[in-house]
């Protein structure tokens, strides 16, 4: 049996498949662990179905070749989002200079496109249709139109910075981490902030650092698989993966804080806590990666 993966032949070795279905599973399985997915399938030379059983109970030997187009998960990704993003500029314009038929027909779109953020974005989704959450009608009046032209503005940048960490994640890293050495030290400044009643300056500052280290945390898998030698690093003596997962925990203990008003605790877990753990992050990173100064 042949099998063929993007034009080049895989070397797989049966190891108690005997049918094509099995075959499939086993080599779908390799490529989804090297974040591939499967776009076609052909079985002696027949293009089909992967839901289609029929064929899935093939002998080995009766399979002479499975023929397989597969592409990067990242590339539909992207290619995903530049369809979010045409969709964004369009709704924009249509809704501050379209008619209502133009109305009309992009927003009948408006739920496959919600769904398609769910899949691609999940922390987005519900963003972009919530101004017309409590209209009624299928045409929107002029205010939910401005609301809805300024959200489809904001969610075509946020899905532009999307695009950008998957198509060059190490380079969109390297800015992150310098936006968060620029963040960082201002943690010095928020206890005295808080107890002398500027929380809105402290506010401003945790509210960016968040943005900051959600970033971080979502270009950062897509770095490791750039960078394998990344796998190999520690944080504070702690094996990278083991670091990252304490530091999900950690902010999800200092938004609870923030949740409960509790300035004191706020201001102890970014002091003490993340502040000593972003920096030794940032600085194993930075070994790795060439970070713009």
């Amino acid at each position: 049996m042949k099998i063929i993966v993007n034009e080049m032949p895989v070397d797989f070795q049966l190891e108690g498949e005997n049918t094509a279905g099995s075959v499939l599973r086993e080599v779908t399985n390799w490529l989804v662990t090297n974040n591939h997915v499967i776009d076609r399938v052909e079985v002696n030379g027949t293009v089909r179905e992967l839901t289609d059983e029929s064929w899935q109970s093939l002998s080995v030997e009766e399979t002479e070749e499975i023929r397989i187009a597969a592409s990067s998960r990242y590339q539909q990704q992207i290619e995903g989002l530049e369809t979010l993003i045409t969709y964004t500029g369009l709704l924009r314009r249509v809704m501050v200079e379209g008619n209502d038929d133009q109305v009309r027909a992009v927003i009948e779109e408006l739920p496959w496109v919600v769904e398609g953020i769910q899949k691609i974005a999940p922390d987005l989704a519900g963003l972009l249709d919530e101004p017309l959450r409590g209209s009624s009608g299928d045409i929107p009046d002029v205010d939910t139109r401005h609301r809805l032209a300024a959200r489809a503005g904001e969610m075509a940048i946020l899905f532009e910075n999307r695009q950008r960490e998957l198509i060059d994640p190490e380079h969109e890293m390297a800015l992150t981490l310098t936006v968060l050495d620029d963040v960082l030290p201002r943690f010095e400044d928020i206890p005295g902030a808080l107890q002398s009643g500027r929380e809105k300056e402290a506010m401003d500052t945790v509210t960016r650092f968040t943005e900051v280290a959600s970033r971080l945390l979502r270009i950062l898998p897509k770095v490791v698989e750039a960078r394998p030698s990344l796998q190999e690093e520690s944080v504070e003596d702690k094996p990278l993966g083991e670091a990252i997962a304490g530091i999900h925990d950690l902010l999800s203990e200092l938004e609870e804080a923030f949740r409960n008003t509790d300035y004191v605790l706020v201001g102890d877990l970014l002091e003490y806590e993340v502040l000593p753990r972003f920096t030794a992050l940032s600085e194993t990173l930075a070994r790795h990666i060439t970070i713009p100064r």
